[in-house]
């Protein structure tokens, strides 16, 4: 979807609205997330919801879009952040391994 597709939508729906949907679309994707552990079978996690889980992956990042335009949220911002965590989690992962 366009930025303008997504400001008609927020316009159309209303802010709560689309928030609302926001969160119901994180939970579902957590939903599968807890599927998938859940049917663990050894060192593997269970393939069968593959499918589903794509399908909530593609709702969530639709999703992101909409929360970046609802909260006015940049992706120089947004890059920023993830640059600094991913640094971060690379330190932590290199001085566990020392």
């Amino acid at each position: 979807m366009t930025h303008e597709e997504i400001r008609e939508l927020i316009r159309t729906n209303g802010f709560e609205t689309e928030a609302l949907s926001c969160i119901e679309e994180l939970s579902e994707l957590q939903k599968e997330i807890t599927k998938a552990m859940r049917n663990k079978n050894g060192d593997r996690y269970a393939e069968s919801n593959i499918d589903d889980m794509i399908y909530e992956i593609a709702d969530v990042l639709i999703t992101i879009d909409i929360l970046k335009l609802l909260f006015h949220i940049h992706d120089n911002e947004i890059d920023y952040e993830i640059h600094f965590k991913e640094k971060r989690i690379k330190e932590r992962y290199l001085s566990k391994k020392d």
